[in-house]
């Protein structure tokens, strides 16, 4: 069994660039977000992903930060 499928099984999985489209900010914005722990990654390889839970829960906490 590969090792996304081992981490990521019945989850969805982002990519950074799909999260910076998703979210209409830069793929270096997300990066900067990864680097500072406030968005959770996982580093497979050379490659980021993000999961769908972690996604929503970062988008929740943006939106929150905004109403302030």
């Amino acid at each position: 069994m590969a090792v996304m499928e081992k981490l990521f099984k019945d989850e969805e999985i982002y990519t950074p660039i799909e999260i910076a489209k998703k979210l209409k900010i830069s793929k270096e914005a997300v990066y900067a977000y990864i680097k500072s722990g406030k968005l959770p990654a996982y580093r497979i390889g050379k490659f980021w992903r993000v999961k769908g839970e972690d996604m929503n829960k970062f988008v929740e906490m943006v939106n929150a930060d905004k109403k302030q």
